[in-house]
């Protein structure tokens, strides 16, 4: 038996074999900074956490020192506004699970003001600068555990945060350039638990803010 094709339905069945050839065609692409195909899944980033907490703990380069505790005391919620002179104006800061991505030193300054007033008070149980997969001149991968706490009253924090975080120097080792948190997303009993986001939470800025002393 020999089926006949209508002439619309060959017209569309060829234009589709076409389109197929150019996508097979196309080279792949690098995923942009932020963009949620390049997000990490959450078993992931728990084996990579897993990788970098038992490491041995590598010794820091001169030019590391300034960087490190700018973002120590940031995590710790103590930050002023010349802490963030540590990062290029255009730098990235995105969660590897996809949950948020954001750019430019202003906005990542707007993050962390959100995170030191939802929770003033910050406990940094584990700050330990990992080797890690991806560690090099350019590079630094920071094993981190972060107890938060919402009233000086209560004993026990909040939220523990657990991960790692990587950040990435200009090549002139005086600016982070991107910054990507891996958290335990999984292990989050309750949504309100999560790392606050950009996504979540949005703040103003002004010249009275606290972090500005």
């Amino acid at each position: 038996m020999v089926c006949v094709l209508a002439p619309g339905l060959n017209q569309s069945i060829s234009r589709s074999s076409s389109l197929k050839g150019i996508r097979s065609m196309r080279k792949p692409t690098r995923a942009t900074p932020g963009r949620l195909e390049d997000a990490v899944s959450a078993p992931e980033i728990i084996r990579q956490h897993k990788e970098a907490s038992i490491s041995p703990e590598r010794d820091t380069e001169p030019h590391e020192e300034r960087i490190i505790e700018a973002v120590k005391t940031i995590y710790s919620c103590s930050a002023s506004k010349s802490t963030f002179n540590v990062y290029a104006q255009d730098v990235v800061l995105r969660d590897n699970s996809g949950s948020f991505s954001l750019s430019g030193v202003d906005r990542l300054r707007e993050h962390f003001v959100a995170l030191q007033r939802a929770f003033p008070i910050a406990n940094v149980a584990k700050f330990k600068i990992s080797p890690g997969a991806s560690a090099s001149l350019t590079t630094i991968v920071v094993d981190i555990e972060l107890q938060y706490f919402r009233d000086t009253n209560v004993p026990s924090p909040a939220k523990i945060s657990k991960g790692f975080v990587v950040l990435e120097i200009a090549d002139t080792h005086d600016h982070i350039v991107r910054q990507t948190e891996n958290w335990d997303h999984a292990s989050q009993k309750r949504s309100e638990e999560a790392f606050p986001s950009p996504m979540h939470r949005r703040t103003s800025l002004s010249h009275d803010d606290s972090m500005y002393v």
